[in-house]
């Protein structure tokens, strides 16, 4: 009973990823002859857009107090004016998640993929990441898993 909960809990932890009923087939037979992986890989690149000058000012006052003699004194707030040099750099990421069998990584199936972007504007000069980066490849063999399940999965 434990075993089928663990095994249920995972075959359910891949179908928000992607993982379909007929790609779940395909793998199950896969895994009766060869070995059965998902991989996940990543790429991640940033570059810079424009270097812009902002101007923070603070407000100034003036104000006038009366005493009872009938003197003006008068209160003076000065204004502080500070340049702040912002960075804007925009990041791109792509990730795949795919599962092949044996030693084919190259005819895969594609269990989801993806892509997002993001801008961060910062005061620092430096890039918030490299230039280009790769994620993995992850493999994680997933073969046990399948041969445990039985067809009602």
């Amino acid at each position: 009973f434990l075993l089928n909960t663990t095994c249920a809990s995972f075959v359910n932890a891949l179908e928000p990823l992607g993982l379909s009923e007929k790609n779940l087939a395909t793998l199950k037979e896969w895994s009766t002859s060869r070995s059965v992986s998902l991989r996940f890989s990543s790429e991640e690149t940033c570059k810079f857009l424009h270097k812009r000058e902002r101007v923070n000012k603070q407000s100034s006052s003036v104000s006038d107090l009366i005493s009872p003699r009938g003197f003006v004194n008068r209160f003076v707030t000065k204004s502080v004016i500070t340049k702040v040099m912002e960075y804007t750099h925009q990041i791109d990421v792509s990730y795949t998640l795919a599962a092949f069998c044996g030693n084919k990584p190259d005819e895969p199936i594609i269990l989801t993929k993806g892509t997002g972007t993001t801008t961060i504007t910062s005061t620092n000069e430096d890039p918030p990441a490299p230039d280009f980066k790769v994620y993995g490849p992850l493999d994680v063999n997933i073969t046990w898993l399948l041969q445990q399940l039985d067809d009602s999965f």
